[in-house]
């Protein structure tokens, strides 16, 4: 939800402008922003939003524009298409909607737009020979639970699209501090691979060698620098207000 209200932003400044004098003020400023905390100091690029009581109103205007996408049902307009694609290939159109249905199942057991809903982070890693990036959401635990479990099934169904002994798929911790990750059983290169966490009330999908680690790491507390604590990071913020709904670094 949070990637397709914000293509909207622009479209709905003029409500902000009028509302400035009227909504209630938002404490700004670093320490509102508690993802931000879980940012490691190799990261690049880095953008953080945040839900608080004086975005009430374009929270609901935000909510009536996906509602709309939602109702245009575009996921039929890609089934098409790919349709389309694998029938030209001479690929067995029964095989196809069978899979397809399964990740229809699959990805409408995750509430996409719950994902952000308190607050939302991602960063990037420019590195070699990929890039690295981190997903961090926050929602209450209740919402949190349920689309872990349906992330999960997600990284499973995967997994089990390659040929046998391709991917490897680890899984540790329970209740509410689990890690899931997928890999490449051989990699030539250290590429890594694609974590899936749940620590407590936020969710972290990542890819990379070291970001999703030192990620996870400080989000449980653990010993590390923190891209907020780094000097660049400092520097730059000091020349602009204090945030109150985002923030966003590129270095």
């Amino acid at each position: 939800m949070t990637t397709c209200a914000n293509r909207y932003r622009g479209a709905l400044l003029i409500f902000v402008l009028a509302l400035a004098g009227v909504l209630p003020a938002a404490a700004g400023g670093l320490g509102d922003f508690q993802l931000a905390q879980a940012i490691p100091a190799d990261a690049s690029v880095v953008a953080v939003s945040r839900d608080h009581a004086g975005r009430a109103f374009l929270s609901e205007q935000y909510q009536r524009v996906w509602d709309v996408i939602e109702q245009q049902h575009f996921e039929r307009d890609v089934r098409n298409l790919m349709r389309g694609f694998f029938q030209q290939e001479g690929g067995d159109l029964q095989a196809f909607e069978q899979q397809w249905q399964q990740f229809s199942d699959l990805l409408l057991a995750v509430e996409w737009g719950d994902l952000f809903e308190q607050e939302g982070a991602c960063a990037a890693l420019i590195g070699f020979p990929l890039p690295e990036f981190v997903l961090l959401g926050r929602a209450p635990a209740a919402k949190v639970e349920a689309n872990f479990a349906g992330l999960a099934g997600i990284l499973d169904a995967l997994a089990r699209l390659a040929p046998e002994g391709q991917l490897v798929t680890t899984s540790t911790g329970t209740g509410d501090s689990v890690v899931r990750t997928l890999g490449v059983a051989e990699a030539v290169l250290p590429v890594g691979g694609l974590m899936l966490a749940r620590e407590k009330d936020v969710l972290l999908v990542g890819f990379g060698v070291k970001l999703p680690e030192q990620t996870l790491a400080l989000l449980r507390g653990e010993a590390g620098q923190r891209l907020i604590e780094t000097e660049r990071f400092q520097n730059a913020m000091k020349r602009l207000p204090a945030p109150k709904d985002s923030f966003f670094f590129m270095d």
